[in-house]
């Protein structure tokens, strides 16, 4: 008995997805694509901005670059939470289609999705730890 085995052809797939994210993405710099959740992240100096599922990349997106998605007519991330019977959405949206292909608007989009994660992931400083106060780990 023949057993068909797709682990190569899923393999070869996720391999050109990843070659296309990184050739999509190229003008914003070293594009890092790592395998997680079933999906990809994709990511640029330390920071995600950016996952795929399927043949579809979204972008991270927050308060400042939500409404530019809105009006280029990108949907959010949905996903089936386990054990429960509703849909929760991530803060990241779908690459409008006319980036799709195009290194240069995909990059524009992606840039966005860089500025989104820089926002969010502010280091705290000293003055902003100064600005806290002292805490019970400050002996």
């Amino acid at each position: 008995m023949q057993v068909n085995n797709y682990s190569h052809f899923k393999g070869a797939l996720l391999d050109d997805l990843q070659a296309h994210i990184i050739d999509l993405f190229e003008p914003l710099g070293p594009v890092v694509v790592k395998r997680m959740f079933g999906g990809q992240g994709v990511w640029l100096h330390g920071r995600m901005f950016a996952l795929a599922f399927g043949e579809t990349i979204y972008v991270k997106v927050d308060d400042q670059s939500i409404d530019l998605f809105h009006a280029a007519g990108s949907t959010p991330f949905v996903y089936q939470q386990r054990r429960r019977e509703r849909q929760a959405s991530l803060r990241y949206f779908c690459l409008p289609e006319a980036a799709a292909d195009d290194p240069v608007e995909a990059s524009r989009w992606g840039r966005l999705g860089v500025e989104a994660a820089d926002r969010a992931k502010v280091p705290k400083t000293k003055t902003a730890r100064a600005e806290i106060g002292p805490g019970p780990w400050d002996g």
